[in-house]
């Protein structure tokens, strides 16, 4: 009997831990969530910033896939652990012997998985080719790939997802077409051009070594724009196909189907237009930098907190998972998922997380069996809060809801237009996922950390910004 009165206690307390709680001075935005959560899971949590006091609750310690929010302990993790300056370097080898302007040898270049490498570091390397007195190269271009190990994909990145940019592969030696560091993605731009003739294609930052195939047609002004921009799964072949009408525009990410090799034929020709040529049969493959060959070059990514406020502000997926492998890489010598991952939970768990209640399998939230609660996302929230970093590299990554400019407002420029200013959060979106996470200030002035996650089988955004308003009208 005592046994079953110790079962129906514990049972009791499981139950009072998942119901939605609310004190009377919550007792409006406790209505407001029941009614906008009502027919999906959901999990809300509220805690007071200055005493991480927990304010509200509605199924808290429910623990659903957080998507993109995940960033916000990607982010917290790599600041706590390698710092606000910490920079990924990309190295530039030579081995040989230097000829007049030849060089009989090969060309190496390592890489961190720096995702803002670009093109203008391609300039760099071959500007520091020709101070050694070096255009022409008689051997290979190799790339170093080995700082980072494991499957080059995130767990929870399926066949479709792989050909978007959001999708990207991972490796230590990739490059990105543009400033919001889009890494392992060139852009292919199509243009219509006259009537019945191919659309004229222009790439970022360019052909990168994939195989373009043009099946487009230009056709009169006013019609149909069907130009599809797509790369075939699993293959380094590139299609556009369709129709584009005269003077529109066409502008498509595609992912690199194999980053590594993709970015030495990227940097080869930008070599070539810089007067560095390659004897004919050169390769570009993979191969480690030997022990004799001499470094002459080094770049470095833009500082931590640049790569995080990013990553934030757009949802970049490239950036966490190159971070959360960079901490399996600097804290436990493995620059695999797996690793950083591990470091990620170890980094939750030393901050108080409950971790009975997270399972963490990547950095970006693309897997959907990350699990969370909205009260251990509001924890994390708090404990920012608390951090050094906080106020110059964690809240400024954070995007400003209503705010119209793009790297202030990003993924929440649109949203809780009403109340500007008042919200910082990070946004979360997959498939039958919503959520969001972040802190609001209330008509109150004081500050509050919040999340809120939900699945259903539809978008929940605007359920979401309607108890985030009354958030701010209630606290």
């Amino acid at each position: 009997m005592k046994k079953i009165l110790i079962v129906w206690m514990s049972l009791l307390l499981v139950v009072t831990m998942l119901v939605p709680t609310a004190s009377a001075s919550t007792a409006q935005l406790s209505k407001v969530v029941q009614s906008q959560m009502k027919g999906i899971q959901a999990t809300v949590a509220v805690r007071d910033l200055d005493t991480n006091t927990f304010v509200y609750g509605y199924y808290q310690n429910l623990s659903l896939a957080p998507a993109s929010t995940i960033k916000l302990l990607t982010a917290s993790a790599a600041l706590a652990h390698l710092g606000e300056g910490y920079q990924l370097t990309t190295d530039l080898y030579i081995d040989g012997t230097i000829n007049g302007n030849t060089l009989n040898g090969n060309v190496y270049v390592r890489g961190e998985g720096d995702p803002s490498f670009q093109a203008n570091d391609f300039v760099a390397f071959a500007n520091a080719l020709k101070a050694k007195g070096i255009t022409h190269i008689n051997g290979h271009l190799y790339g170093d790939e080995s700082w980072f190990s494991g499957p080059r994909l995130a767990p929870g990145i399926n066949r479709n997802d792989e050909l978007h940019y959001y999708g990207a592969q991972i490796t230590a030696l990739t490059m990105s077409p543009n400033n919001d560091y889009d890494a392992s993605t060139m852009i292919v731009s199509a243009a219509g051009s006259r009537v019945g003739n191919k659309p004229t294609l222009t790439f970022a930052p360019n052909a990168s070594g994939m195989n373009i195939v043009n099946q487009a047609r230009t056709v009169a002004r006013g019609k149909a724009n069907t130009l599809s921009i797509r790369r075939v799964y699993n293959t380094n072949r590139v299609i556009v196909s369709g129709n584009i009408p005269v003077g529109s525009t066409r502008r498509e990410w595609v992912t690199l189907y194999s980053p590594t090799l993709s970015t030495l034929v990227a940097m080869q020709q930008v070599w070539q237009e810089q007067g560095i040529t390659f004897a004919r049969g050169a390769q570009q493959t993979y191969a480690k930098v030997p022990k004799h060959a001499e470094l002459i070059s080094q770049t470095k990514s833009v500082p931590l907190d640049e790569l995080i406020f990013m990553m934030n502000k757009l949802s970049n997926n490239s950036i966490a998972d190159i971070l959360v492998r960079t901490l399996g890489k600097v804290v436990k010598g493995e620059g695999s998922n797996t690793a950083g991952t591990q470091v990620l939970a170890e980094y939750a768990q030393s901050i108080g997380l409950d971790m009975s209640r997270i399972r963490i399998l990547d950095g970006s939230g693309m897997s959907l069996n990350n699990r969370i609660t909205s009260n251990e996302m509001a924890k994390l929230l708090v404990h920012a809060n608390r951090s050094p970093w906080y106020k110059a590299n964690f809240l400024p990554s954070l995007p400003k809801a209503g705010h119209n400019a793009r790297l202030e407002g990003g993924t929440m420029r649109y949203r809780l237009t009403a109340i500007p200013n008042r919200v910082m959060a990070k946004t979360g979106t997959q498939t039958g996922v919503n959520a969001l996470a972040g802190y609001v200030r209330g008509k109150s002035g004081k500050w509050y950390a919040y999340s809120i996650i939900t699945k259903a089988g539809s978008s929940t955004v605007p359920r979401i910004d309607r108890v985030v308003r009354e958030m701010y009208e209630q606290l």
